[in-house]
């Protein structure tokens, strides 16, 4: 039996690149031993400045990133801290059951009465039983009961609270703690402060990572989509597109440099480590993919990706700008959800994270309409299909996207996601026909190569 590590280590191949910054490297092992076969040759995966990352294939034919006997033991791809040579991102993932390092595994339904220890969550740690629980919150800020919300693909506890004069919704994140819960006050804050229609925070407690928000209902736009009127989806989808121009203008002007959510832009680095993501979760694990020469140009296909959509110039973001982040309220205004990973992004991260959504099918007509009301919001002369930046950093996000659903759906369990890849390899496939040169068609040609295929049918909506 072989099983396949994710390390940031080199094999110990003669001539072998040294560098403290840690990458990531896929190869096959042995069970018992743990080691790489002596000899054994790979193909460029990830690489991280002047330090390449190999695929060792090993004996067999090449690796295999799924399968019987093979389970993805390690990820560890570097810090992002210039100079750093820890691992600021880790993943162990073994048999499907994964879990981020640092994050306790769920050892028993003991813990499930405390915050955020449902079902396939981590367990509560010595520091979390210091914390409150559940009905200690409740307590706190006056509710009667919690019903549980579902969390889609985020890793925080929401609950429904009823209340004597209505319902709030609490959220808490065990994982990221009192500094994450800050970052999104301070987001919060920013984002009300310039008109983004963000749901009003009533409370906090500090000691839990707790935040207490009005309750926007229930009516997400991906789901009420197909019921909408075209009309409708038009006005709706315009209002987006100006709500992603002030977040890039407005919100960029508010940042000062010392401010947090300047700080970590999401640069080169880090839009390569998304890749690095798609290319282990979907490609390796999900696909199957082994041959090393399409591993090879894989790899510095993402590389050329993440150069040019960092090469934009960077503007402030709400970094997941999508139909499932947006809620129809019952007032008929929309409120903006997600919002604590904004910061720093490449220009149009936004807009293309709203044009390309793969949860919903978007008509030309609503496409043009929200991309023209982009442009005259932002005051540009050229629209969106005549820059040349736009295609780069839509197939980063796509990318990116597909990674995400596929790790959901394999390491998560949540199969759900897997229907939403299809429209977004259509989505990659079109953006490569808008790369100007031959750079298009390679990329093209690579992805069919992988298994990227147009998507002839439309979906309801």
């Amino acid at each position: 039996m072989a099983r396949v590590h994710l390390s940031p280590r080199l094999p110990p191949e003669a001539g072998a690149p040294r560098s403290g910054v840690a990458g990531t490297w896929l190869r096959r092992s042995s069970r018992r031993s743990g080691t790489v076969p002596s000899g054994s040759r790979g193909v460029l995966l990830f690489r991280r400045g002047s330090c390449r990352r190999r695929f060792p294939s090993g004996r067999g034919g090449g690796p295999r990133a799924r399968g019987t006997g093979d389970r993805i033991e390690r990820l560890r791809l570097g810090s992002t801290r210039a100079g750093a040579g820890g691992s600021r991102f880790a993943a162990r993932a073994r048999g499907g059951r994964g879990r981020l390092a640092g994050v306790p595994r769920n050892r028993g339904s003991r813990h499930r009465a405390r915050i955020g220890a449902g079902p396939g969550e981590g367990p509560v740690t010595t520091a979390d039983r210091r914390q409150p629980t559940l009905e200690a919150l409740c307590r706190r800020f006056g509710a009667e009961r919690a019903e549980r919300i579902a969390p889609d693909a985020s890793t925080r506890a929401f609950y429904r609270l009823h209340r004597r004069h209505g319902t709030a919704v609490l959220l808490v994140d065990e994982r990221g703690g009192p500094a994450a819960a800050e970052r999104m006050v301070r987001a919060h804050g920013l984002l009300a402060g310039i008109g983004v229609p963000v749901p009003a925070l009533l409370d906090r407690e500090e000691s839990a990572a707790a935040l207490l928000f009005e309750d926007a209902g229930s009516c997400l736009l991906a789901e009420a989509w197909p019921e909408l009127p075209p009309a409708r989806r038009r006005v709706l989808y315009e209002e987006l597109a100006a709500i992603a121009a002030a977040i890039a203008v407005e919100g960029t002007a508010r940042l000062s440099p010392g401010d947090p959510l300047a700080e970590r832009p999401l640069g080169r680095e880090r839009l390569r480590i998304e890749l690095a993501m798609f290319a282990v979760h979907d490609v390796a694990g999900r696909r199957g993919v082994t041959d090393r020469g399409l591993l090879g140009d894989l790899s510095r296909l993402l590389d050329r990706i993440a150069a040019e959509a960092a090469a934009c110039p960077r503007e402030f973001s709400h970094r997941d700008l999508h139909s499932r982040n947006v809620m129809l309220a019952a007032d008929g205004g929309l409120r903006i959800l997600d919002f604590q990973d904004a910061l720093l992004a490449p220009r149009h991260y936004d807009i293309a994270s709203l044009l390309l959504d793969p949860y919903v099918d978007l008509t030309p007509d609503v496409r043009e309409a929200a991309a023209e009301r982009y442009r005259n919001e932002r005051g540009f002369t050229l629209g969106l299909d005549a820059d040349p930046r736009f295609p780069w950093v839509g197939l980063q996000r796509m990318l990116k996207a597909i990674g995400t659903y596929a790790f959901q759906a394999s390491r998560a369990r949540r199969p759900r996601f897997l229907a939403h890849i299809p429209p977004a390899e259509q989505r990659a496939l079109e953006l490569c026909d808008r790369l100007s040169g031959p750079i298009g068609r390679l990329a093209k040609d690579l992805l069919e190569k992988i298994g990227f295929t147009r998507n002839r049918t439309t979906r309801r909506g």
